[in-house]
């Protein structure tokens, strides 16, 4: 099966930048589940569920996700992460975003990729 990925250079409020830190920072180390689910709830009761209902339906997929570092991040966003899945990135990519957005961060850019 092939590979995709994507790559969002998000901006995120001011008053928010540690929560991202660390949710990122989370996520770049794999840490998913209820790890992930506790790094959310700064953001509130709508990121939460989205999380929640994410996580539910993507169980046994599989997803990889870096933050890069700060020499590939865009000009003007605060953070840039690459998500990589066996191809079914496409399917969960909608509800990814809205969950970006329910958390606040804006989606300044964002490329797709796909490897063979």
């Amino acid at each position: 099966m092939s590979e995709m990925g994507v790559t969002l250079h998000l901006k995120v409020k001011p008053n928010d930048h540690e929560h991202w830190r660390v949710l990122l920072e989370g996520l770049d180390r794999g840490e998913l589940g209820a790890y992930l689910e506790e790094r959310v709830e700064p953001f509130g009761q709508q990121a939460e569920d989205l999380l929640e209902s994410l996580l539910d339906d993507s169980a046994g997929l599989f997803f990889e996700f870096k933050l890069l570092n700060q020499q590939n991040v865009l000009a003007g966003a605060d953070y840039s992460i690459q998500i990589m899945s066996n191809g079914v990135l496409s399917l969960c990519m909608p509800r990814i975003m809205e969950l970006l957005d329910a958390c606040g961060a804006e989606i300044l850019d964002k490329m797709v990729y796909q490897e063979e």
